[in-house]
């Protein structure tokens, strides 16, 4: 009875299995319906297997391309090979128009002026747009552009120390509010990247500009910023009287470079209408305060932890640095402190590392707070009861950063102008 049972189930898993092959053949082989094409077929073109410069050329960029084409780019671009990763900023025609660069304003450039441009807008590696809409603030990246004079500080990987190198001008990107691309603190529209064979092509609604100046050159420049420039300099000789060489001023804005190398670093400027809305009725005042209080050096172990005064509110323009711990080998690493307005949110850097820790030295953190309105950003020092400070100008490109112009001076808690 058993194998009779057996058999039966035997037979009904064959059949079911042969009408399940069955069905299989009659799906595969069943046309479902789809409509007539119509029109032309449209060409693919894999962006990835075209080269930048291909795709440059079949692009609407022409004025952009017609630079490219009087530049010596395209050789450039051959002698760095065919794996070498880049990106590519191409601004669009009007940008073009609007910065004087029409055919015209092309063909009156020299090839070597074009190639200043073009190199400008080319980054050393290819930005992934991944990696960019997940940055909280702006990240450097090199470009092809370098000074023929200036030099910069930078750690190469293997080295303890550092090199001076040839200062390479550099752009900071991040994603803007609108998910539009953000360079330098400035809108870049929100064209989408191409991703070819040798990097990314990434259109842009402006043409970008090198910085020309130091952020010093804009403070001995502007007389909006003669209060800043003059105290600074009284506030360097009174140092000097008082520590003879042997500590150095930390509050010292370093607002131009070390010779001719340059520091990566923002600086939050304040007009002379800041000092006077401070209660500064003039410079004779801001001296007085200045001396109204003498640091004395502690020769016995050989350190200084009093400040002149006035340098207590300048250093806060400075990102507070001065107030980061110093120890026997002076202060812990520091961190890039360039920040554009886009950047400057607490959720982004509230807590950022400004130094980082050293040996028997705590790391140092913002000591700012920010409050954001719209589009206009106002600072406070943390703690502090002194009203905000707002940024009147912002984003001015300089060789070490972006500068901003700020309406009141960063006074910190307890600070009293006058008694």
């Amino acid at each position: 009875m058993k194998k009779k049972i057996q058999s039966f189930i035997n037979v009904k898993v064959i059949c079911g299995a042969l009408i399940g092959i069955c069905l299989f053949n009659t799906a595969c082989k069943k046309k479902e319906f789809m409509p007539e094409p119509e029109g032309q077929q449209v060409p693919y073109v894999d962006s990835v297997q075209t080269s930048m410069q291909a795709l440059l050329k079949t692009s609407p960029y022409k004025l952009f391309y017609a630079a490219w084409q009087r530049s010596h780019m395209e050789q450039f671009i051959i002698e760095k090979g065919e794996k070498r990763l880049m990106t590519l900023f191409v601004p669009d025609d009007a940008a073009m128009r609007a910065a004087g660069l029409d055919e015209a304003g092309i063909n009156a450039r020299t090839p070597e002026q074009l190639d200043s441009l073009v190199m400008y807008h080319l980054l050393r590696d290819k930005m992934e747009v991944l990696g960019l809409q997940s940055q909280l603030i702006s990240v450097s990246h090199t470009t092809f552009l370098v000074h023929p004079q200036l030099k910069q500080y930078l750690i190469l990987p293997g080295n303890a120390g550092g090199n001076i190198v040839a200062y390479e001008y550099r752009h900071y990107t991040m994603v803007g509010k609108d998910g539009g691309l953000v360079i330098n603190g400035n809108p870049c529209g929100n064209y989408k990247p191409t991703v070819v064979l040798n990097g990314i092509l990434w259109p842009v609604n402006r043409v970008l500009l090198p910085p020309t100046k130091h952020i010093i050159d804009y403070i001995n420049e502007d007389p909006r910023f003669s209060y800043l420039k003059e105290i600074n300099e009284i506030n360097k000789v009174i140092w000097d009287g008082i520590v003879f060489g042997s500590f150095p001023r930390l509050a010292d804005l370093d607002l131009g470079p070390a010779g001719d190398v340059v520091t990566f670093n923002a600086f939050l400027a304040p007009t002379n209408e800041a000092f006077h809305k401070a209660g500064f009725k003039d410079l004779a005042d801001l001296e007085a305060v200045s001396n109204r209080f003498t640091p004395e050096p502690d020769w016995d172990n050989y350190k200084i932890d009093a400040l002149i005064p006035t340098d207590s509110i300048l250093a806060y323009h400075n990102w507070g640095r001065m107030y980061a711990q110093y120890g026997n080998y002076g202060r812990g690493p520091a961190k890039p402190s360039v920040f554009f307005t886009a950047d400057m949110r607490n959720e982004a850097i509230g807590n950022y590392q400004l130094h980082t820790s050293g040996w028997k030295i705590d790391e140092y953190l913002m000591p700012l707070y920010f409050i954001n309105e719209g589009n206009t950003v106002s600072i406070q020092v943390k703690g502090s009861k002194a009203p905000p400070v707002k940024i009147i100008e912002a984003n001015i490109n300089t060789f070490e950063g972006p500068l901003h112009i700020v309406d009141g001076l960063l006074i910190p808690d307890g600070f009293k102008v006058h008694y």
